[in-house]
């Protein structure tokens, strides 16, 4: 319950801030639509209206013979010319979800009322007979990110054809609940294979490379932002300055993706080490990218999707759509507000590191990737690595093979210090540098062993 009556008093000092903020007010803020009547309720539970929902059902590709759909909710009487449009996924670790889930589409009403064309989007999931291994799942965040391109590609066409749905396709926001949140950043981030592990580059390839063949040949797939919950990225060094802005929202207790940087496990299996939000947090505000960051302080894995009214589901979902209507109010008119809501749920150092608070300098520390000095690299016999300059005093080294599983550590290091393929084996390795002064941030790289 505690965590409860912080969410309720959070929301209290939110409310209060905008009554004292005029312009914080009309469309993209405000329920200024009526909420698209596709609920009903059963034994005192708010479920989706799937008879509802199929009146705004749309094929929007296909892919391995499955045809992919889509429902779009628009703003009732809305005359507007140009609409934004926010396209969010269903969780279910690339397993299992459907576009019918509760939480998507309570989102989706809640953001139409709010002036925005909203969509909640199907994509291939893992078949059954497949196993959860690193491989099988990194082709599934694939064919999950053509399908949502695919998806993407269906607006630019209509708006440069038919335009039904009157989308500015300057204003397109993608992400969602946990896998589907997985998707938006890679979506936004994952742009192209450079210097990224080269099995990687391989399952990529063999599916058809990034934009893939889902549908809708020939248009962008460029979004305008990304909205985060409680997903990760494979590794924050794909996110490049000048990318697309963002908005997460994490637990600091996830047990099912690594709020910081760990191995994230799927069904009992370990796949591979991911950066979670806090440690994208870091990314990108050492590339000064917009990354609206909130913390779901002592939480779980995605708190708001337990729609019984008795829990506390309901007033995490509250602080969820607050803090991203706050995201999107900001991207769409220019005006920052709800500085109380952003305030309850920071953490001053989340993963040991303060990016959220400004040192006495004005600078933010920041953690760093592939900012070492290595050679030579790849190799076949031995690799030199000298410590960042930002890095001082002593130091521990961790390296993780390509599934993510660690097989070696170094305490205390030198500035300068050695790793060879006697020890480690021929392979792609990630190696963090840990220092002890937690404030300095981690650095991060990858070698080659031939």
């Amino acid at each position: 319950m505690k965590n409860l009556f912080a969410l309720l008093f959070a929301a209290a000092c939110c409310l209060l801030s905008i009554d004292a903020s005029a312009q914080c007010n009309g469309r993209y803020y405000d329920e200024v639509f009526p909420k698209p009547d596709v609920f009903i309720t059963i034994l005192g539970i708010p479920l989706p209206d799937v008879s509802k929902l199929n009146q705004t059902k749309v094929t929007y590709g296909s892919a391995e013979g499955q045809n992919l759909e889509m429902y779009v909710l628009q703003p009732e009487g809305d005359t507007a010319e140009k609409r934004p449009l926010v396209m969010l996924a269903f969780g279910g670790s690339f397993t299992a979800g459907f576009k019918e889930s509760p939480d998507i589409i309570k989102l989706c009403q809640e953001f139409t009322a709010r002036g925005f064309v909203t969509v909640s989007i199907d994509y291939r999931l893992l078949p059954g007979t497949s196993p959860i291994d690193s491989a099988n799942m990194l082709k599934q965040v694939v064919k999950a990110v053509q399908d949502t391109k695919a998806a993407i590609r269906y607006f630019y066409q209509d708006a440069a054809t038919t335009n039904t749905y009157k989308i500015d396709t300057n204003k397109i926001f993608v992400g969602g609940t946990s896998a589907g949140a997985f998707i938006g950043i890679h979506l936004a981030y994952l742009t192209d294979t450079v210097g990224i592990q080269q099995w990687m580059k391989d399952i990529i390839a063999s599916q058809g490379e990034l934009e893939g063949t889902s549908g809708n040949p020939g248009y962008s797939s460029r979004v305008a932002g990304v909205i985060n919950l409680a997903g990760a990225i494979g590794d924050t060094a794909w996110i490049d300055a000048g990318e697309a802005p963002m908005v997460s929202m994490h637990g600091n207790q996830d047990g099912t993706v690594p709020y910081c940087s760990e191995i994230i496990n799927v069904s009992g299996n370990d796949i591979i080490v991911v950066d979670g939000s806090a440690t994208i947090k870091a990314r990108t505000v050492h590339l000064g990218i917009k990354n609206s960051f909130y913390t779901w302080r002592n939480a779980d894995h995605v708190p708001y999707v337990d729609p019984t009214p008795t829990s506390e589901g309901p007033a995490y979902m509250d602080t969820t759509v607050w803090f991203v209507r706050n995201f999107l109010y900001e991207q769409m008119t220019g005006i920052e507000c709800g500085q109380a809501l952003a305030a309850a749920g920071k953490v001053s150092a989340p993963c040991g590191y303060p990016i959220e608070d400004t040192t006495n300098t004005g600078i933010e520390p920041v953690l760093l990737s592939g900012d070492f000095s290595v050679y030579p690299n790849p190799s076949s016999d031995v690799i030199y690595i000298e410590k960042p300059n930002e890095i001082t005093g002593s130091a521990d080294v961790e390296v993780y093979d390509n599934i993510g599983r660690r097989v070696k550590s170094y305490h205390n290091i030198p500035n300068t210090f050695t790793i060879s393929k006697k020890e480690l084996g021929a392979g792609v390795f990630i190696v963090k540098m840990i220092p002890a002064n937690k404030s300095l941030g981690i650095a991060r790289t990858k070698v080659v062993f031939e």
